[in-house]
């Protein structure tokens, strides 16, 4: 779950929520505050931000800015004019929707990318090569990425063994 999701939905004090709805509202400005600023702005507790960090899993403030920062510009540079949670509404034509789950697909692809880092890519290609037999452990909602897998192994001629976990 996104940091800014677990802040939007976990339960939190009435001064919290409103230091929480502050940093949320301010994204990546938030940098430009000192812990006395944004106490200052929301008229609370110093204490109160140690509170938030605690309860999303944080030690310090700081820990928690450096986190909110960081998926503020991931968001920003990645899905920039799309909600990949909900990417069309009731409104929206058949060819909207069609564009806009296209661009999703894109988007997600770009992100994959982005995500992989080549020493962790050889080194997966390096076992998958030496293996005479790999095993493919699924759930039932995936299978069908596990099916595309599985044939892509049997295409380079590698022994496959597939293994279905109900959901």
């Amino acid at each position: 779950m996104l940091l800014q999701e677990k802040m939007k939905n976990l339960k939190f004090s009435h001064n919290e929520r409103i230091v929480l709805d502050f940093i949320l509202e301010k994204q990546e400005r938030i940098d430009e505050y000192s812990t006395t600023m944004i106490n200052g702005e929301t008229y609370t507790s110093p204490s109160i931000l140690v509170r938030i960090s605690k309860k999303l899993d944080f030690n310090v403030w700081n820990e928690l800015k450096k986190a909110f920062l960081e998926e503020v510009g991931y968001l920003k540079t990645n899905f920039k004019d799309l909600d990949a949670n909900t990417p069309f509404t009731k409104q929206d034509s058949i060819i909207n929707i069609a564009n806009k789950i296209t661009q999703v697909r894109i988007e997600s692809a770009k992100d994959t990318l982005s995500l992989i880092h080549h020493d962790s890519l050889q080194k997966s290609l390096r076992i998958l090569s030496k293996s005479s037999e790999i095993k493919v452990f699924t759930i039932s909602n995936l299978t069908f990425l596990e099916q595309e897998f599985v044939y892509k192994l049997r295409h380079i001629g590698k022994k496959q063994i597939f293994i279905l976990r109900k959901a």
